[in-house]
């Protein structure tokens, strides 16, 4: 088993207290100079012996936006750690290089969240990339074990959460924001150098690399705006006439969303929304058309939002639906509550063997998805990749018993 050296140790820890701050284009490029290094590095402790390795991590700010602000991208080698000023820096060229860069492996610790807003700053995902939360779970770790544990268990290092939620876009950031900034990297290295040596033992980085593809995939798709509707609170509660003006108004929301950089509940929320949609299907049922004062008469909406919009949605609504919308399932019927059940019992146990949560293996929500979707003759409608080989078999005789 892999030994985290003292030496390498006193050299995260070192890194962590003395971060190099980077604001300008020269600091930048130097950095890039520093961090291309690792491309091709021939060190015994990284996980590919053919590559180098470097933490990344991201701080930024949505509360009140569509798209999240950057403040900041930490990076580190577990000897040095940068953080890079990004409103402060006109050029972020180095950067997309870097994550571009097929020789170095870029670790990230729950990497969703980072891997959206890289994506929608630098039109670039870091590939390849390994994700230490991922690898941990696929070792029997908890499934979202937060990266302050994850260190605690696998390094003789003790860090506290820190201020990961406060605002990133002030300057000068506080001590407390520095350390909790260079700390959410310097130790990374160390610890997904563990991580890919158990892996890699318990013979399951193959489960991580195909995960990290998938991850990969799902952060470069476009939002699918015809599905939006599916997301809103309450829609269940709206039949197939009404799901079809949800919809249309779901993709108008987050159209005005992204124009005014505003989060979706801030044009409108889900209980509102579900409300004209209703109110549309009623008038429809009647033969007639929603009109601006049928908007500002709306109990549901919030008296600014009714007079912002009381022309706007009318004209929204005008057009009837081509056709209803497929209703949304309501409460399964007892045979299929059984067969769920079942379904679960199987994922738990097979998730028993290998001492790992059953939700890597298959959430509720997927196994619901499979209920719906699945056929005697298309095995595609059940689980992919590695997961396949462990479940499908099991799982397909409990969808047929059905």
């Amino acid at each position: 088993m892999l030994k985290i050296t003292t030496e390498r140790l006193t050299g995260a820890r070192n890194a962590a207290q003395n971060p190099i701050w980077i604001d300008t284009s020269s600091g930048l490029a130097r950095a890039a100079k520093a961090w291309s290094r690792q491309a091709g590095s021939q060190r015994t402790n990284s996980p590919d012996t053919a590559m180098g390795m470097l933490a990344i991590d991201t701080e930024f700010v949505r509360e009140r936006t569509y798209y999240a602000n950057l403040g900041l991208v930490q990076i580190s080698d577990a000897q040095t750690v940068w953080l890079l000023d990004v409103p402060a820096l006109d050029n972020l060229d180095p950067l997309a290089d870097l994550f571009s860069n097929p020789d170095i492996i870029k670790v990230l610790h729950s990497a969703g969240e980072d891997l959206e807003i890289l994506w929608q700053h630098l039109d670039v995902v870091p590939e390849p990339f390994f994700d230490s939360q991922v690898a941990a779970a696929m070792l029997g770790f908890p499934l979202q074990l937060a990266y302050e544990h994850l260190i605690t268990d696998l390094l003789p290092i003790e860090l506290s959460k820190g201020p990961s939620r406060s605002n990133w876009l002030q300057r000068p950031l506080s001590d407390a924001q520095i350390i909790y900034a260079s700390n959410d990297v310097a130790y990374l290295p160390l610890a997904a150098d563990i991580l890919y040596h158990r892996l890699q033992a318990s013979e399951r980085l193959s489960w991580h690399q195909q995960d990290m593809l998938q991850l990969t995939r799902q952060a470069q798709q476009p939002v699918n705006l015809d599905a939006l509707y599916l997301r809103v609170k309450g829609a269940g509660r709206l039949n197939g006439y009404g799901l079809a003006y949800l919809q249309r108004l779901a993709r108008w929301r987050d159209q005005q969303a992204r124009e005014r950089n505003l989060p979706r509940s801030f044009v409108l929320n889900d209980t509102e929304l579900v409300e004209v949609a209703r109110l549309a299907t009623d008038r429809l049922a009647r033969q007639t058309s929603v009109v601006a004062q049928d908007i500002q008469q709306l109990a549901e909406l919030h008296p600014k939002s009714a007079r912002r919009y009381a022309e706007t949605l009318p004209q929204l609504l005008a057009d009837e639906p081509a056709a209803p919308l497929p209703e949304l399932p309501g409460r399964p019927a007892p045979a299929e509550r059984q067969q769920l059940s079942a379904l679960q019992a199987t994922v738990k146990s097979v998730a028993s063997e290998l001492n790992v949560e059953p939700t890597l293996l298959a959430s509720k929500r997927i196994l619901q998805a499979l209920q719906n979707s699945y056929s005697t003759t298309d095995d595609s409608m059940l689980l992919g990749g590695w997961r396949a080989g462990l479940l499908n078999n099991r799982l397909r005789t409990v969808l047929n018993a059905g």
